[in-house]
């Protein structure tokens, strides 16, 4: 990347615009950017970086703060460059977020930041983001690589020189991305800790095993229990002593089982017998009560007896009943059928009455549809003449649009012919702006040819010699040799005047033949244009703006003309449409009084038929009614559920007494067997002493119940040491896995972030940058060499001074003249400035090499050199030469009197008295 030319407005100290043709610096080569203390000599390479990726170089300095506090209120902030890059050429303009005045009104408005890049192909790219990734890709550097690359600040550099290893981790993993392996150094210590948390939570898990093995007190192995548990026991032993107490567990169980078993034989007898004297005990009970109830219920016995004989004189009564329910249900039939007849006299009623309403209605339709058929015929005669009237006015319709078009087209024309005066102007303007500026390059070429013709003749008269021939006349003496004044212009110069000339000459005669074609063909549209119009509107005008004005004032009545027949147009769609509509109702009305008529007809025959129906139900029903012995079948049906409700009366009352005297019957029947069983059960049952068998039972059970305490004391300590076992040895092998993984791991660890014991502190990222310090360093001792006059050399310190502390990146310096190795804080403040500045220039170029080859056209060295003396200075100038080799362009910021001398090209920034400053190339 090679800037082309540079343009500043506003922008830090530039308060107005500030246009420096970097072209004029040429394409290699050393030139200096020279000027007062704060005048903003940084500033240029802060435009070149701000341009590019939208920041300044430095990190003080936001893209916001960029504005000129010495500009005028109107004048904007921006920075455009164009540059060249892999033999194309781009075009790049930003500005910075700002305050400025409103364009309408009082108050200030904020300026968004703006971007656009022009790339060669002649796409723009306008958005800011989009720029910033399109000079990204294009570069293949971000604005810091770019900094790094581009520009060298005796500030930073010096930082780099005199850090210290962990220092320099930092600097390296941004520039070299390496912090992938730092990344891969914090992993495997996490693995470390995770890997020792499993031992550990596995060890801990063996000692909770153990802490939770259960023993009898009693038993001689809880002194073994003990040492378990306090951690002076193997595993391996404690395994053992486990399989021990389970085997003494399984022997007391077994034993204890046996016993119990025998135990609840003996306690079985003991409940039976205990069962029989309890089971005597309650037979005299229950026969005692019994006998109490037998002779309370006996007495009822003749009640009931004599309340059935009561009931039974009822029954006849009942016959009675049944016969007079049979003989109204006999008679429901009548009453049903007179009630449907009144249901059909209804009916009948409500049929007659819509009859006459139906017949009336239809009458109401035909003379309704009569009178409406009468009406639309007269309309239709009003309607006769549309079709042909709407012809005629789509004839006019259609000659007055095409007026409209035909002027609409005049219109655009004469617009066309507007700009082409206005274009015809600019171009004269431009032909005579070309014509004054050959005027003037033809002159100055003039001035130059006399000159250099007058200046000729002093040349040759300078190489006169008396008795030698003139060139010119031949004569051997010369008394008045003509003399020249002032400097004579060179050929070169002659020539360049001339070509200027020239191509000044040929730049006005074509714009000259260009205005000429322009003024020819404009003529000849204009007469066309006007004839046109005079055989389309009867109008004779030559000006264009009247043209249009008249033009416009046609084309507005024609299109009032058009909009006007447009509405009787549209008068005349809607009578043809009502025709029509009269035409398709008029059939329709017809059939609707055909079909009214025949309805009418219908109903008067059905209304006849209702009538004579509603006759024949009356006379039905009077006859009906002679027979009847109720007032309605609900009076009929209501005394047969009378009749029935006192059957069923009768019949439940007889019923639930025969049913009382057969369950008392049977009731006194069960007491008396229930006595009887009861006395022959005392009689032959064998007597036992319950009191002696309830406290043989009850001395048995206690026995039985300590000896399933002590069974299943000694189950659950099976269980729980079994558990206990099993998960110790689960536990002792994942400890054996994980002891040897934590070991591996942890190893690995260690030698990745340099904690191996005795040995040197380098962590693996640490590793990996010494490649890259290593070549930056060898790339910088090409320069430092040169610029010491082959006294010093850097050199990587490959061990630290104890082994406690990282090393690997540690810098030091040889120096040759007596063979001694040092640190580079031991150098003077111009030694450390050239191997600093040696040292950012390795940087650079590694930078460039690791980013693919990248390579940037243009540098910038800031300050550093005033700390040189004259020899120092001669060196380290050298060296920088060297850096252009091939097509590099270095610029060397600094305001070093010795470096005004040795470098012509300069830029030279100044500050004004008026405040701000200002910038011009010397080339």
């Amino acid at each position: 990347m090679r800037p082309i030319n540079l343009n500043i407005s506003a922008f830090g100290p530039y308060a107005g615009e500030i246009k420096l043709n970097m072209d004029d610096l040429g394409d290699k080569g050393l030139y200096l950017i020279t000027g007062d203390t704060g005048a903003g000599k940084t500033t240029i390479f802060d435009a070149i970086c701000f341009a590019l990726f939208g920041e300044a170089s430095g990190g003080s300095r936001e893209a916001a703060m960029l504005r000129s506090k010495y500009a005028e209120a109107d004048t904007p902030t921006f920075v455009e460059m164009s540059f060249t890059h892999g033999g194309k050429e781009y075009y790049i303009k930003r500005n910075p977020e700002y305050m400025r005045p409103a364009k309408r009104g009082d108050g200030v408005k904020k300026e968004l930041p703006g971007a656009e890049l022009h790339m060669p192909d002649g796409k723009v790219i306008t958005k800011v983001r989009d720029v910033n990734t399109a000079v990204e890709e294009l570069l293949g550097i971000d604005r810091g690589q770019f900094s790094q690359i581009a520009m060298l600040a005796q500030g930073d550099f010096l930082k780099l020189l005199l850090a210290d290893t962990k220092e320099r981790q930092e600097i390296f993993r941004k520039l070299f991305k390496t912090g992938y392996y730092q990344t891969l150094q914090a992993r495997l210590e996490e693995e470390r800790k995770k890997c020792y948390g499993i031992c550990d939570d596995a060890q801990k898990s063996v000692k909770h095993y153990i802490s939770g093995i259960m023993c009898d007190e009693e038993d001689v192995l809880s002194i073994e229990v003990n040492k378990a548990r306090t951690g002076e026991m193997l595993t391996s032993d404690v395994l053992e002593l486990i399989k021990k107490m389970i085997d003494s567990d399984s022997r007391i169980l077994d034993e204890t089982r046996k016993e119990i078993e025998s135990l609840n034989k003996e306690l079985e007898e003991v409940n039976k017998k205990v069962g029989k004297a309890e089971q005597l005990r309650k037979a005299e009970e229950d026969l005692k009560t019994t006998s109490e109830i037998y002779e309370k219920e006996l007495p009822m016995q003749e009640e009931l007896k004599d309340r059935l004989s009561l009931i039974e004189k009822k029954l006849p009564e009942k016959e009675d009943y049944h016969k007079e329910q049979a003989q109204i249900e006999a008679e429901l039939p009548g009453y049903i059928e007179y009630e449907q007849l009144t249901d059909r006299e209804k009916e009948l009623n409500n049929a007659i009455e819509l009859d006459k309403t139906g017949a009336q209605k239809e009458a109401d339709h035909i003379k309704e549809y009569t009178l409406r058929q009468e009406e639309l015929k007269t309309e239709l005669e009003g309607y006769q003449n549309a079709g042909a009237d709407r012809e005629k006015y789509l004839a006019e319709k259609k000659s007055a649009e095409d007026k409209y078009k035909r002027l609409l087209e005049i219109s655009d024309r004469i617009k066309k012919l507007i700009q082409d005066e206005q274009k015809l102007e600019a171009e004269r303007e431009c032909y005579l702006e070309l014509d004054r500026e050959y005027q003037e390059k033809n002159i100055c070429y003039e001035h130059i040819f006399k000159a250099y013709r007058d200046g000729q003749a002093g040349v040759l008269a300078k190489t006169l010699e008396d008795g030698k021939p003139c060139p010119v006349c031949g004569s051997l003496t010369h008394p008045n040799p003509a003399t020249s004044e002032g400097e004579v212009p060179t050929d070169a110069e002659l020539k360049n005047a001339k070509n200027a000339a020239d191509a000044a000459r040929d730049a006005a005669t074509r714009a000259s033949r260009k205005c000429g074609e322009l003024a020819s063909t404009l003529d000849a549209n204009k007469v066309n244009l006007s004839d046109e119009l005079k055989a389309i509107a009867d109008m004779d005008e030559k000006d264009l703006s009247a043209m249009q004005e008249s033009t416009a004032s046609i084309i507005a009545d024609t299109k009032e003309i058009v909009d006007g027949i447009n509405s009787k147009l549209d008068e005349m769609d809607k009578l043809l449409k009502r025709k029509e509509e009269i035409e398709n109702k008029l059939p329709d009305l017809e059939n609707k009084t055909l079909v009214s008529r025949e309805k009418e007809s219908s109903i008067k025959e059905k209304l006849a038929a209702d009538e004579a129906a509603l006759e024949a139900v009356l006379g039905r029903k009077d006859k009906l009614k002679e027979n009847f012995r109720f007032d309605s079948k609900a009076s009929a049906e209501n005394r047969i559920r009378e009749l029935k409700k006192k059957i069923i009366d009768i019949q439940s009352e007889y019923e639930k007494a025969d049913k009382d005297m057969k369950e008392h019957t049977e009731k006194i029947s069960l007491l008396k067997g229930q006595i009887k069983a009861l006395s022959e059960t005392i009689e032959k049952s064998e007597q036992i002493e319950l009191a002696t068998e309830l406290d043989n039972k009850a001395r048995l059970e206690e026995i039985r119940s300590e000896l399933t305490k002590r069974a299943t004391s000694a189950s659950l300590r099976i269980e729980t040491n079994t558990t206990a076992r099993a998960g110790i040895e689960e536990k002792c092998d994942e400890l054996s896995v994980a002891e040897k993984r934590y070991g591996y791991v942890s190893s690995l660890a260690d030698t990745a972030n340099g904690k191996l014991s005795g040995k040197e502190k380098i962590m693996l990222e640490t590793y990996i940058q010494t490649t890259y310090f290593d070549r930056i360093i060898a790339r910088a001792n090409l320069r430092f060499m040169k610029m010491s006059d082959a006294q010093y050399e850097l050199k990587r310190l490959e061990e630290a001074s104890n082994n406690r502390s990282q090393s690997g990146l540690d810098l030091g310096v040889i120096d040759h003249y007596n063979g001694s190795q040092r640190s580079v804080k031991t150098l003077s403040g111009g030694e450390s400035f050239m191997a600093a500045l040696s040292l950012a220039l390795g940087l650079s170029d590694e930078i460039q090499s690791s980013a693919g080859g990248i390579q940037i056209d243009t540098m910038f060295v800031d300050e550093g050199f005033g700390t040189l003396d004259s020899d120092s200075l001669e060196l380290a100038y050298n060296a920088l030469a060297g850096l252009t080799e091939g097509n590099r362009l270095v610029g060397i910021i600094s305001h070093v009197s010795e470096l005004k001398d040795k470098i012509d090209k300069q830029i030279v920034v100044t500050k004004e008295k008026s405040g701000g400053s200002k910038a011009q190339i010397i080339a």
